[in-house]
């Protein structure tokens, strides 16, 4: 794993970068967990302006995909993943924890 979520990150970016798009994206490299939360606590005057975020992790290993709900669990990325997975064999949906 490792370098799979930023090869994947940077696959994403640079597909997105060539398409126009209803939304814009802001793809972070940080390490983990915890690179996610230092820049939400660094940028708190911009977190109006999200709508979600996902971290990617363990990307590179043969388990077949997964996606942890948000802890509110009906949002509407919540909903937007588990359309995309239920056409997946072997997908995850797993409850916020």
């Amino acid at each position: 794993d490792n370098c799979s979520g930023l090869a994947l990150l940077a696959t994403l970016a640079r597909i997105l970068k060539t398409r126009k798009t209803r939304y814009s994206y802001r793809f972070l490299f940080a390490p983990g967990t915890i690179g996610a939360l230092a820049w939400l606590s660094r940028n708190e005057d911009r977190l109006h302006l999200i709508d979600h975020g996902l971290v990617l992790s363990c990307v590179g290993d043969a388990s077949p995909p997964a996606y942890k709900r948000s802890r509110r669990g009906d949002a509407a990325i919540d909903r937007a993943m588990a359309h995309v997975l239920g056409r997946e064999d072997g997908a995850k949906l797993i409850d916020f924890s």
